[in-house]
């Protein structure tokens, strides 16, 4: 972290009592609720219809435990002074480590909601004349992905200790470079995850009807693509800042909307049997 200016800790001195921490623990915890009650919503559908889990659903069941990992220790550290400006902080240490572990939960949060979709076309699409190879392959580039984010969050400095500490001879790779490229990286993963089954769903013998339905749905995705351009242009945009407690607030708050967003969107088409009865048993009264 950058040394505040004078003109900036006199900045900082003067607002000194603007306050996020509210805005943190709303955002987390709302978008926390969120997953949980999409991955509901999926396995109450499953269980309506007699079906067996599948492995689509266990890897979103994962994606949910790691989406907890991440929201909860970034709404704990505002005990430490996240949601005020830096001068504040109370407990560097505590925040730098409670970061680590929220953001190696939020790549396996997105490791695992990616998987569980690829297994959902997996499970729809197994018969389709060759499909499988590149399941298999786009697979094998998330689970890389995913395992190497951590490693790049953690030993972002030898010794690791220098994340929070002011060691001089410590070395440390560009972090804001390799944040750029692995959110890249994602995004082109997220926007061909979207598209990827629209050709073969528009290929099935389907009603017109139903076929706009799981487009829409897919189209959810969308979203998480979108939120994930906005946090990495943020990201750019604020590298570098003097009060990191502060300005990266709405930032890590995204994160966990990409995450929920993400569950939602991996949930959604397997609902359909759930909301079918609900509305027949509506339509009875």
């Amino acid at each position: 972290m950058a040394h505040p200016t004078p003109e900036q800790e006199a900045y900082m001195r003067a607002h000194i009592h603007e306050d996020r921490r509210h805005y943190v623990i709303g955002m987390h915890s709302g978008f926390l609720v969120l997953g949980v009650l999409s991955v509901i919503l999926r396995f109450l559908s499953r269980i309506k219809i007699g079906a067996k889990l599948g492995k689509d659903d266990w890897l979103i069941l994962i994606a949910l435990v790691s989406l907890a990992g991440h929201a909860i220790p970034c709404m704990v550290i505002v005990r430490f002074g996240v949601g005020r400006h830096v001068l504040l902080i109370s407990d560097p240490q505590g925040i730098a480590l409670a970061n680590l572990v929220g953001a190696t939960a939020y790549s396996l949060t997105l490791m695992f909601t990616k998987l569980s979709i690829l297994a959902l076309y997996h499970r729809i699409f197994s018969l389709t004349r060759g499909w499988m190879p590149t399941l298999y392959t786009i697979a094998g580039f998330v689970i890389a992905l995913g395992l190497i984010q951590p490693f790049v969050y953690i030993f972002q400095c030898i010794p690791i200790s220098a994340t929070w500490e002011g060691i001089e001879n410590a070395k440390c790779i560009n972090f804001g470079l390799a944040i750029i490229i692995l959110g890249a990286i994602h995004i082109v993963t997220d926007w061909l995850l979207l598209f990827l089954p629209i050709p073969v769903v528009l290929g099935l013998q389907l009603s017109n009807r139903v076929k706009a339905s799981i487009c829409s749905l897919f189209m959810v995705g969308a979203v998480v693509c979108i939120i994930s351009i906005i946090r990495l242009q943020r990201a750019h945009e604020i590298g570098g800042t003097t009060d990191p407690t502060w300005t990266y607030v709405p930032i890590q708050a995204l994160t966990t909307v990409e995450g929920a967003i993400g569950i939602l969107a991996a949930c959604m088409p397997t609902w359909r049997p759930l909301f079918r009865f609900l509305g027949q048993g509506v339509s009875s009264y």
